[in-house]
This record gives structure tokens, C-alpha cells and sequence, in this order.
């Protein structure tokens, strides 16, 4: 009798570790994203819902890239299923990024010298959305600023409807835009 219970106990224990019936499900997601034709690497997609959920990617070479929802584990992809607004968001990369690999102080004390952050401001990258033209304190935004925010760019996707297969993302220059 208590082998039949021990067993049943090992046998619980045994799913509810594996997380059966006990995760939120996470769909596929993969993104390709293009500019004026062409792929975009080095971007940063991210999906928001309304809800407060998002997920985000960072593309390669070939412009594509695995979404993952932001409080995932490392390494974990997929996108839960909603409805998501969709920004995009390409920067100019500091010359200093290959120096801050090596002394990372120094590299932000050049940055804040170089974009005149003042020395008791918080170091880090801006918050919010690049601005197009480069504010001071800002990097550079490489791409058309409406693509930075989610409720402007005028991409939205349903999970999973939406991204059964690759979601292609095109974005346009502004002089693409007026042709």
C-alpha cells in the first residue's frame, strides 16, 4: 500500500515539475525586417500589448529575428498569445562600444563628455524612443522616428494568427514616403 502511494507522489511530482497544464503557452515568432527594401540588422523589435505584455528581438545580419517575451527565462523564445503593437527601434552604436568592452568606466565617462550628460544624470541609454534627428543626450535614430513607437509605426500582429508564419515588417524612409 504505501509502495502504490509513493509511487503516485513520484508520479505527481514528475508532471508537476515538467509544467504540465501549468505555463502560459508560447507561440513561435519570427520577424523579418526590412528598409526600403533591404535587410535591417542591429534593430530592436518590440511587441506591447495593452495588458502590459511584451516580447522583443534583436535582428542579424539577414534582418530576422526570434521573439522572446521580456520576463522569459534566458534563452527561452516565443510570444504569448494578444494582440501587440509593434515598434522598432535602430540607433547609431557608439564608437566607444568596442572600448567599453575593455573599461567600461572610462567609456561611459567619454559618453557622457561626448553627449554633455550632466555627471549626476543616471548613465545608461536614454529613456524612451530615439529621437530622429539625435537630441542632445540621445543616440541617433537611423531610421524614421514614428517606427520607435509602438502606437505610431502602424504595425500591429495577433499571436498567434498573425505570425503562422515569418511576420515580415518593411519599413520606409521618409524620401521612399514622398516618391
Amino acid at each position: 500500500m504505501i509502495r502504490r502511494y509513493a509511487g503516485l507522489a513520484i508520479f505527481a511530482a514528475v508532471v508537476m515539475g515538467s509544467g504540465l497544464g501549468c505555463s502560459t503557452s508560447a507561440n513561435k515568432v519570427e520577424v523579418k525586417v526590412t528598409y526600403d527594401g533591404q535587410p535591417l540588422s542591429d534593430a530592436m523589435v518590440s511587441f506591447s500589448s495593452e495588458g502590459g505584455k511584451g516580447a522583443s528581438g534583436l535582428t542579424d545580419a539577414s534582418g530576422m529575428c526570434k521573439m522572446s517575451m521580456t520576463d522569459a527565462a534566458k534563452g527561452k523564445e516565443g510570444v504569448e498569445s494578444g494582440t501587440y503593437n509593434v515598434s522598432v527601434v535602430k540607433t547609431e552604436r557608439p564608437e566607444l562600444e568596442e572600448k567599453g568592452k575593455k573599461d567600461p568606466s572610462l567609456a561611459m565617462k567619454e559618453i557622457q563628455d561626448k553627449y554633455k550628460i550632466p555627471k549626476a544624470a543616471p548613465v545608461g541609454p536614454p529613456v524612451g524612443p530615439p529621437k530622429a534627428g539625435g537630441a542632445s543626450g540621445a543616440f541617433k535614430s537611423l531610421i524614421p522616428e514614428k517606427y520607435n513607437d509602438p502606437k505610431k509605426s502602424g504595425f500591429t500582429f495577433r499571436v498567434p494568427e498573425d505570425t503562422a508564419k515569418v511576420v515580415e515588417i518593411n519599413l520606409t524612409s521618409d524620401k521612399a514616403e514622398k516618391k
